[in-house]
């Protein structure tokens, strides 16, 4: 088994701060929105499917990929 690691774009969830105009008062606000995050690769051998790879984000919502 291998493994490796690299930084993609992804979309992800981030926070952002939206101001009420009638309160005048700074909101947190989540959107979603295009980030650089570390991706784990893990590369392997099955006896019965044969080679494989594995990829997940490290950042919510933590997607996956075989």
């Amino acid at each position: 088994m291998f493994e490796g690691r690299a930084q993609e774009k992804t979309r992800a969830l981030g926070a952002e701060r939206r101001h009420d105009p009638t309160t005048r008062q700074v909101d947190p606000w989540l959107v979603r929105t295009t980030v650089i995050i570390n991706h784990l690769y893990f590369y392997a051998v099955d006896a019965d499917f044969g080679p494989f790879f594995l990829k997940f984000g490290i950042y919510f919502p933590y997607t996956s990929k075989l």
